[in-house]
Formats: structure tokens, sequence, C-alpha cells
């Protein structure tokens, strides 16, 4: 009704509960890998199939750009944070995801990005206090603003130019 599927943001997360790595269950790794990786690889899959489909028989540029794919990847996935070793292992897990699927679909005009998160301002943050700990080591020591995020996606959304890119919002925590 629409006129086709043009991008898709990916913005799942698995189990996101802080233990040691050792107390991290088959289950609770599982349901990470699931969610966030597979999941994501699955999503991208059924938008490549159905951006390419739709873009059969154009020409010009708009058969040279059939789709952008973004997912909302996690500052965890490039940086080490023990107390969240299954979420963080996942997410650069699709971090890479979003590299490689940049490089295999670049021929077909599908773009694939991700953005990165820091800790993010939640108001209906159950952990706010362990959050805003999480922000000391930043440049800028305060929460990502959710506003934050949608300027990246939209960035990414909108700049023809970039693929297999994973900009960090995290208040220059990295």
């Amino acid at each position: 009704a629409l006129g086709g599927l043009d991008a898709v943001v990916y913005a799942a997360s698995g189990p996101f509960a802080p233990m040691p790595p050792q107390e991290i269950s088959e289950a609770a790794w599982n349901a990470s890998f699931e969610t966030i990786a597979k999941g994501f690889f699955t999503v991208a899959c059924a938008a490549r199939n159905e951006f390419v489909r739709q873009a059969k028989g154009r020409t010009g540029s708009a058969a040279r750009e059939a789709g952008v794919l973004i997912a909302i990847t996690d500052h965890l996935g490039l940086h080490p944070w023990t107390a969240f070793a299954a979420h963080g292992a996942a997410k650069a897990a699709q971090i890479h995801l979003v590299r490689q699927l940049a490089r295999a679909w670049a021929p077909d005009g599908v773009r694939v990005c991700g953005v990165a998160p820091g800790p993010v301002d939640l108001k209906d943050d159950e952990h706010r206090a362990a959050t805003l700990r999480a922000t000391a080591s930043a440049a800028a020591p305060r929460l990502v603003a959710a506003a934050d995020i949608g300027r990246a996606v939209r960035f990414c959304l909108e700049t023809d130019g970039v693929t297999g890119i994973n900009i960090p919002v995290d208040n220059g925590a990295l």
C-alpha cells in the first residue's frame, strides 16, 4: 500500500541481565544470539530478497539503490563489559554481520549499516543508577539521548555513500 519496502531498522535485543560470564546459562547465551545475531541475519536476508525483487526493472539511480538495512547494535559489541558477556558477544557478531552483508550485497544495491548506542536515557529504565554509572568513562559522561540515535539512523538512511559502517553514539565512551 505504501509502494514497497525501502528500509529496515532492526532494533532487537536479547536477555540483558548483568552477571559474571561463568554464570551465564546456555539458554541465556543462546537467547542472546538467537535474537541479536540470528534474528538480524534472518530479517536482513528476507529484506534483501525483497529489495532486489523490487529493484528488478528499475533503471538509472533507482536501480543502484535497492534498499537499506540498519542494525541497532551496541557499543558493548565493541568494548568488553564482563557483566554483559552474552549480550556483548552477540552484538559483536551483529556488527561483523553488518560488515559482511554490506560487502556481499553492495553489488545488489543494498546498503547495510549499524548504529551502536551507549547507555541510553530511558524514562522507564529499571536500572537507572547502574546505567548512569556506565557513563562514567565517556568523554561526555551523560546518557545518550534517544533523538541522537534517531539522527544516526537517519544519516545512514539518507547518505548513499555509506555502507558497512557501525556508528557509535556513546558520548565518547569508546
